[in-house]
């Protein structure tokens, strides 16, 4: 079997991409908001800590900053797909996917996030968003 057609992905997005068009009341709390969030999951990544340890992080920050779940949902799904490097065969692919969603993927209903349909459209959204609508916005 010979390698698989391109994607529309073949190569990492940059996290910025994936958390930037995240909007809360007032630009500089978005910002501040998405950057320590950012922050916190680096570290979490970095520093291999538990989903529970990361998810304590992000619940805390949610309080102290009082934004919605879905906002922290979103810089989380974010986070975890610039993460991703899908290059190689698409087997390659998969196992590139399977080994963050394995390792990160309970951390969305670790911080509340229970419900498969929203974050599954949120996953989509992003992904369709970033790798169809971005690239046709840049090019116009």
């Amino acid at each position: 079997m010979s390698s698989a057609p391109s994607s529309p992905i073949s190569h990492s997005t940059p996290l910025e991409e994936y958390t930037s068009n995240l909007k809360l009341d007032d630009e500089t709390s978005s910002a501040d908001f998405r950057s320590e969030c950012i922050q916190s999951l680096e570290r979490a990544f970095e520093e291999d800590h538990t989903v529970d340890n990361a998810a304590i992080e992000l619940k805390t920050l949610r309080m102290a900053s009082n934004v919605q779940l879905r906002s922290v949902k979103q810089v989380v799904i974010g986070f975890l797909l610039s993460k991703i490097q899908l290059t190689g065969t698409l087997a390659q692919q998969k196992q590139a996917v399977n080994k963050i969603i394995e390792r990160w993927g309970p951390l969305l209903p670790a911080i509340g996030g229970e419900d498969p349909i929203e974050n599954t459209l949120l996953l989509q959204v992003r992904w369709c968003y970033l790798n169809f609508i971005f690239p046709i916005l840049i090019m116009s």
